[in-house]
């Protein structure tokens, strides 16, 4: 068996296993990059590319985000240095935690869950390696366990609505 594994092994040349090339760019430790198919990137020229497949189940709302670079490429960043946070429109400045994941089938996709106190518009604000990504909007759609829906005013003598003129 051992001469067997001498006999392939023989005749390969680990010389031509190293690479030839060297790298044609410096790394900066002051550039906060992201490493996307062997380029490199400045996070702050990406942004936001789509939210979508917005999901609420009962008083969690789900939805999920790519970012993606000026190229239009999808960016991939580790999970641990993107952060992402909901911010009603017009009901103060009180963001809204949310909990961040992967999918397991696309790469560069991820999974927001939060549970807000309201409906309607939202700004998600991302940040990624301690840098703020631009502003995007969500609207949460009504969910009937966030909002009280109640009559203004009720009447209680009416008995059906063939009372109503």
């Amino acid at each position: 068996m051992v001469e067997r594994v001498s006999e392939v092994t023989g005749g390969i040349n680990v010389e031509e296993l190293h690479p030839k090339e060297k790298a044609d760019f410096v790394l900066s430790k002051d550039i906060k990059s992201l490493h996307h198919i062997g380029n490199v990137v400045p996070v702050q020229q990406c942004r936001v590319k789509k939210i979508d497949h917005i999901t609420p189940a009962g008083k969690t709302v789900s939805f999920s985000l790519s970012m993606e670079a000026p190229d239009s490429s999808i960016l991939c960043s580790p999970v641990s240095s993107l952060r992402c946070s909901l911010v009603p429109l017009g009901k103060g400045d009180q963001p809204i935690h949310t909990t961040v994941t992967t999918t397991s089938t696309d790469p560069g996709v991820y999974r927001i869950q939060c549970k807000p106190s309201t409906s309607g518009t939202h700004t998600v604000k991302v940040q990624v390696y301690d840098v703020h990504l631009e502003d995007t909007s969500l609207v949460i759609p009504i969910n009937p366990y966030l909002d009280n829906i109640t009559p203004v005013r009720t009447i209680t003598e009416l008995k059906g609505p063939w009372g109503v003129a």
